[in-house]
């Protein structure tokens, strides 16, 4: 069987350290695996964006809690891999619009989840599952990053219809 790209990633690592499922082919997980994905999809890119940017997501907050109170329906995988898959194409792009390096990025960010480990080399979990900081996590260092990536000349970089 063909592995996906996704299970080259660090991010594999990270859930066999942390307990997490990894299905290797297209799977249904269990409603409350949906929610804890929807939740920390929501957390990260739309609370923690929004006010990075300078936006107040607070009502967007509590329309979404309003929302998990509706019993899910059916799951329609095609349609999941399709929001997904589209998710991460738009992520990308907006990486590129901000000039960041993501692989870059993901790899500092992978360290720093991987500090999250307990003495014990187990992770810490919330009662939802969330994953919680270990006593030696230590946060990730993006401004060394940034800063290393604003040193480099803007050769043929366009930003809008002007090239820089």
């Amino acid at each position: 069987m063909p592995r996906n790209s996704y299970h080259d990633t660090p991010v594999v690592e990270f859930h066999e350290a942390f307990g997490a499922p990894v299905a290797w082919k297209p799977t249904v997980p269990p409603a409350d695996r949906i929610e804890l994905r929807l939740r920390l999809i929501f957390e990260e890119a739309i609370v923690e964006l929004s006010r990075a940017v300078g936006l107040d997501p607070s009502e967007l907050e509590t329309a979404f809690e309003i929302m998990l109170r509706t019993p899910p329906g059916a799951v329609d995988l095609i349609s999941v891999a399709d929001s997904l898959t589209d998710a991460r194409y738009v992520i990308d792009g907006a990486c590129l619009e901000f000039g960041l390096p993501a692989e870059k990025l993901l790899r500092e960010a992978h360290r720093s989840n991987m500090s999250k480990l307990g003495p014990d080399g187990k992770p810490i979990l919330r009662e939802d599952g969330k994953i919680l900081k270990g006593p030696n996590f230590t946060l990730p260092d993006l401004k060394s990053i940034l800063d290393l990536y604003s040193q480099l000349p803007n050769a043929g970089v366009k930003l809008g219809s002007e090239e820089c």
